[in-house]
C-alpha cells in the first residue's frame, strides 16, 4: 500500500489539473447554453475539449521544466482561448474593457494548475504527450468538420474557438460563394406589374396608413404571446384589428425586407441587398402604383440612412421626409409623431388636397441601437433586452397616439397596418442583433390592419413580408376589403427569406462580416443554408418553435429537396445589383445603428 502511494500521488498531480479544465471547458460549453445538443456531437465534442485540456496543461507543464517565465507566457498565449469559450456563452466580460483583465486571470489559474506537483512527469515525457493530444484533437476537429454537416455548424455556430480557426484553414470564401450565386442566376430580374384601381364610385377611397416599427420583435406584443404589459396601447389596437398570426419577413435586416415590402419582390429581384445597395428604379413600388391611381403619396423616415433618397426609397413618394434627429443617430417616436400629425392637419385645411386619398408611410426607428430613452446597449443579452424594453414601452406610447390621432383627423375609410421589418436576437442562439443569421426572433415579424369596419380577428395563414404590397394594394382598391379572406388566399405551402450583408466589422468576427444566408420554410421544417462553413440547419417548428435542436443529422435524406426548393423560389434571373455613394450623414447613421465600425 505505501509503494502505491507515491504513483497515485503522481497520478492525481498530473491529470487532477486536466480535469479541472476539462470540466471548466464542458460546464460553458454544454451547460451554459440554450440550445439542444445531439447525443453524437456532445461525444465528439467533449473528445475535443479532453484532448485540448490535456495539451493545454501538459504543454504548460513542459515549459515550467523549462522556466517559470516561460510558463507563464505559455499561459497567457492560451488564455484568450479559454475567455473567448466564456465570453461567447456568458456574454462576459465585455471585450471593451473586461477581456484584458478576464485574460490575465484566465492565464493565472492555468499557470497555477500546470504547476501543481512540479515535476511530476519527465519533461520529455511532458512534450510527447502535449504535442500528441494537440495533434489529435487537430485531427479529429479537421476530419468531422469535413464530414459532418451537423458537426461543422456545432463548430461554426457555438464552438468558434475551434471553428472559425477551421473555417478559415479548410472552408471556401463567403464573399465567393456570394459572388458564384449571383454570377449564376444574373439577369434583369423579376419586376413588379401596373396595377389599375376601379373604384366604386359609390365608395370614397380608403387612406392607406403603413407603419412599420423597426426593429420589433414578435414576442412583443401580447397578440402573439408576449407579455401584454409591454405594449399595452399596441395590443389593444390588435385586439381591434385583424392579426395575421404567422409572417415571414423576406430578410433579417431593413433595406432589403423594407424593399421587399415596397415592390412585393424577393431581394434577388429588386436589388436593395447590402448596404451600398439601391432600390432599382425598374422596380413599380407601392407608393408609385398608388400614386398612378390618384393617391397623394408621403413618407416620414426615422432610418433615412437605410430607406432614404440615397437608397431610391422616395420612388413614387411625392413627400420624402427624413427624419433627422438633433445629435442624436435619428428622431425619436415623440418628435416622429409630432410631425406627422402636423403634416396631416396641415393637409386637412387644403380642399383640394383632401379630394384624393392618401397614403402615408411612417418609419419609427426607436427599438433600433442606439437606444436613446434612458436604457443602454449593454453587451449582456439580459440588459440588452431590457434597455430594448424601455424603447418598447416608449415607442408603444407615441405610435398609439399617432393611430388615433389620424383616424380622428382624416376623413373617409382609413385602413392602418402596423407591422417590422425584423426583430432582434438576445442571446436565443448565443447571438446579440440582426442581419446575420435567419432564425425566428429576426425572421419572424408582427402584423395587424386595423378596418374601416373595425373587423377583429386571427388569422394562421402562412405569409411572407412581400405580401404586404398585394394587402395594401388590395385595400386601397376596396374600401370593404376583407383581410381575413385575402390572407387565407395567400397561403403560401413553401416560404423563402434571405439575408446577403456586408459589414466592416472585425476580421476576427467573419459570421458578422460577411452574410450569405438562403431559408426555406415547408411543411413545418425549416431549412437554412449559410455560405459560412458551409453550414447546413434543419429545425422542425412544430415542435421545436424555438429552432434549438438542428436535425440535420437525422434528415439527411431531405436536403437534396430542400436545396431545389431555395432555387426554385427564386428561379428567375436575380437583378443587377446598383450601388450608390453613401453621403457622411448616412454614413454616420449606418456606424450609429451598427451596420459599420
Amino acid at each position: 500500500m505505501h509503494t502505491d502511494s507515491p504513483q497515485i500521488q503522481k497520478s492525481i498531480t498530473t491529470f487532477l489539473p486536466v480535469v479541472i479544465v476539462f470540466c471548466w471547458l464542458l460546464v460553458i460549453a454544454f451547460f451554459c447554453q440554450p440550445l439542444e445538443l445531439d447525443p453524437v456531437d456532445v461525444l465528439v465534442l467533449s473528445t475535443i475539449y479532453l484532448l485540448f485540456a490535456c495539451a493545454s496543461m501538459w504543454s504548460i507543464r513542459w515549459l515550467t521544466t523549462v522556466h517559470r517565465l516561460a510558463a507563464a507566457a505559455g499561459a497567457i498565449a492560451l488564455s484568450p482561448i479559454f475567455v473567448w469559450q466564456f465570453r461567447e456563452v456568458i456574454r462576459l466580460p465585455d471585450p471593451k474593457s473586461g477581456f484584458p483583465f478576464a485574460c490575465a486571470g484566465a492565464a493565472t489559474v492555468l499557470f497555477v494548475l500546470a504547476s501543481v506537483g512540479g515535476r511530476s512527469m519527465a519533461p520529455r515525457r511532458l512534450l510527447i504527450r502535449a504535442t500528441a493530444a494537440a495533434l489529435m484533437c487537430l485531427l479529429i476537429v479537421g476530419f468531422s468538420y469535413e464530414v459532418s454537416h451537423s458537426f461543422r455548424w456545432q463548430l461554426i455556430r457555438r464552438h468558434t474557438e475551434f471553428g472559425l480557426p477551421a473555417w478559415s484553414i479548410l472552408g471556401p470564401s463567403v464573399v465567393q460563394i456570394e459572388e458564384d450565386l449571383w454570377a449564376d442566376r444574373a439577369g434583369p430580374g423579376r419586376q413588379s406589374q401596373p396595377q389599375t384601381f376601379e373604384w366604386d364610385q359609390r365608395l370614397r377611397p380608403p387612406t392607406i396608413v403603413f407603419i412599420l416599427i423597426d426593429t420589433l420583435r414578435r414576442d412583443s406584443l401580447g397578440a402573439y404571446g408576449g407579455d401584454p404589459d409591454l405594449m399595452p396601447r399596441l395590443n389593444a389596437i390588435a385586439q381591434e384589428s385583424v392579426v395575421f398570426e404567422d409572417v415571414l419577413a423576406n430578410a433579417s435586416w431593413t433595406k432589403a425586407s423594407v424593399g421587399s415590402m415596397f415592390t412585393g419582390l424577393y431581394q434577388e429581384y429588386h436589388g436593395a441587398v447590402g448596404r451600398e445597395d439601391i432600390l432599382g428604379q425598374a422596380n413599380l413600388t407601392l407608393a408609385e402604383i398608388l400614386s398612378e391611381n390618384g393617391y397623394e403619396t408621403a413618407a416620414f423616415v426615422a432610418n433615412w440612412g437605410i430607406i432614404g433618397r440615397g437608397t431610391s426609397f422616395d420612388q413614387g413618394f411625392e413627400s420624402f421626409r427624413e427624419l433627422r434627429g438633433t445629435g442624436d443617430p435619428y428622431l425619436k417616436a415623440d418628435a416622429v409623431t409630432q410631425k406627422v400629425m402636423r403634416w396631416v392637419k396641415q393637409r386637412s385645411r387644403d380642399p383640394a388636397r383632401n379630394q384624393h386619398p392618401l397614403f402615408l408611410y411612417v418609419h419609427f426607428l426607436d427599438p433600433h441601437t442606439p437606444y436613446l430613452s434612458g436604457g443602454d446597449d449593454s453587451y449582456v443579452f439580459s440588459r440588452a433586452r431590457r434597455a430594448y424594453e424601455s424603447e418598447l414601452v416608449f415607442v408603444d406610447e407615441h405610435a398609439n397616439r399617432l393611430i388615433h390621432g389620424l383616424e380622428q383627423s382624416l376623413e373617409g375609410p382609413v385602413f392602418t397596418l402596423v407591422t417590422s421589418d425584423h426583430g432582434e436576437e438576445f442571446g436565443e442562439h448565443r447571438r446579440k442583433g440582426h442581419g446575420y443569421t435567419a432564425y425566428q426572433e429576426v425572421v419572424r415579424i408582427p402584423a395587424f390592419i386595423r378596418t374601416p369596419a373595425g373587423t377583429s380577428d386571427r388569422v394562421a395563414a402562412r405569409l411572407e413580408g412581400r405580401d404586404l404590397f398585394d394587402l395594401v394594394l388590395q385595400a386601397a382598391a376596396d374600401p370593404e376589403f376583407d383581410p381575413s379572406r385575402w390572407a387565407l388566399s395567400k397561403d403560401r405551402p413553401i416560404r423563402y427569406t434571405s439575408e446577403y450583408l456586408q459589414t466592416n466589422l472585425p476580421r476576427y468576427r467573419p459570421e458578422y462580416r460577411h452574410v450569405c444566408i438562403r431559408a426555406v420554410e415547408r411543411e413545418g421544417l425549416f431549412f437554412i443554408q449559410s455560405a459560412l462553413g458551409p453550414t447546413l440547419e434543419i429545425y422542425d417548428r412544430r415542435k421545436d418553435p424555438g429552432e434549438t435542436r438542428n436535425l440535420i443529422r437525422h434528415h439527411r435524406k431531405l436536403i437534396p429537396g430542400l436545396l431545389e426548393d431555395l432555387d426554385r423560389n427564386v428561379s428567375a434571373p436575380w437583378t443587377d445589383r446598383a450601388s450608390a455613394h453613401l453621403t457622411g450623414d448616412s454614413l454616420e447613421q449606418l456606424k450609429a445603428l451598427g451596420y459599420i465600425n
